[in-house]
């Protein structure tokens, strides 16, 4: 699951990207970003960010690769 929220008419902010602890590992967390940025370039948006908290280390790490 992931889904944005529009800040402006070009900047999104990705929210609740969640990938269910039983299909971690499939790289469902790869597909869902590349999915939600090219979801949100379709829709005309030029920048994307993000928040997450230190706990987070799979998710800070999945971000970073696409340098979020």
């Amino acid at each position: 699951m992931v889904a944005y929220h529009k800040h402006t008419n070009e900047r999104c902010e990705m929210k609740r990207l969640y990938v269910s602890p039983q299909c971690r590992g499939m790289k469902l967390g790869e597909k869902l970003v590349s999915d939600i940025l090219k979801h949100a370039k379709d829709a005309g948006f030029k920048e994307m960010v993000l928040d997450t908290i230190v706990p987070l280390q799979a998710a800070i790490h999945l971000y970073k690769k696409w340098d979020l």
